[in-house]
């Protein structure tokens, strides 16, 4: 997904994690307004669109940055379901261990 994509059919706030479908014509009118994703077996919220799977996480970097993460995306509370901005860190490797 493309940043351009993603801001046209996501809506993301960063101080609660949270991403919304925006109402947008290429977002189905069911969606519309409510929440995007579930959370998995694995813990992390996973989002669907267009028949391809997304992190939410990485969704989260990508609309603040307007750049898909460079390396693994760490939760810094380790709970993998809060995608607040300021608990993600996006660092080099032997910062992400």
């Amino acid at each position: 997904m493309t940043y351009q994509s993603l801001k046209r059919v996501l809506h993301y706030c960063p101080d609660t994690g949270l991403f919304t479908w925006t109402h947008d014509e290429k977002v189905n009118v069911h969606y519309r307004g409510k929440p995007a994703g579930s959370i998995k077996a694995n813990g992390y919220v996973q989002i669907s669109y267009q028949y391809k799977k997304f992190y939410a996480h990485i969704l989260a970097i990508l609309y603040v940055t307007k750049r898909l993460p460079e390396f693994r995306v760490r939760h810094l509370n380790n709970i993998r379901s809060d995608n607040t901005y300021n608990n993600l860190l996006d660092r080099e490797p032997e910062y992400n261990k």
